[in-house]
Order: structure tokens, then C-alpha cells, then sequence
């Protein structure tokens, strides 16, 4: 027989649930950083432009009709919370979505939203 004492199903319960709450507790702040960064139309949009593939600086600022420094700030705000990557291409930066989370959220965004608007779901 085993000399260790055994846990009761309360304890293991315990330690299940402190861990699992652990790991919510980082995908809601993982979640919240989305959720802020979808709360600015511009932000939003310039995502719904990148979910039909990549695009220029100037691309999503004739499409969005906003000044470039205001585009390249919003790139930047994208960038910083790892929603949107950039690579060099000759003289352009051309950016994308950075992962499948934020491409299903716009899908969804889209779908609901932007049905009738002619962006590619």
C-alpha cells in the first residue's frame, strides 16, 4: 500500500481550480487587450482591411481616407499589442493580420457587422 497520505476529491478540487483560474485570469487579460484594440473604429477598420490580406500604408489610407501619420500611428498601436506583423517588401512595409484569433474575431465582426460593406468575410 502507498505511504503517502491521499488527498481528499476537496483538495484536488482546490488546487484544479486555483490553477485553471490562473490560466483564465491570463487569457482575460489576453482577451481585454483584444477587446481595446477593437474599441477604435479606425483600429477596426484598418483590421477589416488586413483580413482580405496584406496592404500597404498608403493602401489602407486611400481605402480609410485618413492622413498616413494617422494610419501609421494606429500601425503602431496594432503592432504593440501583436495584432498586426509588418515585412519589408522593396521600398513598403506591407502588414497582415498577426494570428488566427484576430482573423476569427474580425470574421465574426465582419459577418455581424459589415455584411453589406463588400468586405471579404
Amino acid at each position: 500500500m502507498d505511504d503517502l497520505p491521499s488527498r481528499s476529491i476537496d483538495e484536488k478540487l482546490t488546487d484544479k481550480s486555483a490553477v485553471d483560474m490562473a490560466l483564465m485570469s491570463d487569457r482575460a487579460e489576453e482577451a481585454s487587450a483584444l477587446m481595446r484594440a477593437l474599441g477604435n473604429p479606425h483600429r477596426l477598420l484598418i483590421l477589416c482591411i488586413l483580413s482580405s490580406g496584406e496592404a500597404s500604408v498608403g493602401e489602407i489610407q486611400e481605402q480609410l481616407g485618413l492622413r498616413q501619420s494617422l494610419v501609421s500611428q494606429h500601425l503602431t498601436r496594432l503592432r504593440a499589442d501583436d495584432l498586426v506583423s509588418a515585412r519589408r517588401s522593396q521600398q513598403f512595409m506591407l502588414y497582415s493580420l498577426k494570428n488566427d484569433v484576430v482573423r476569427d474575431m474580425i470574421a465574426v465582426l465582419c459577418t455581424h457587422y459589415l455584411d453589406n460593406c463588400g468586405v471579404a468575410t
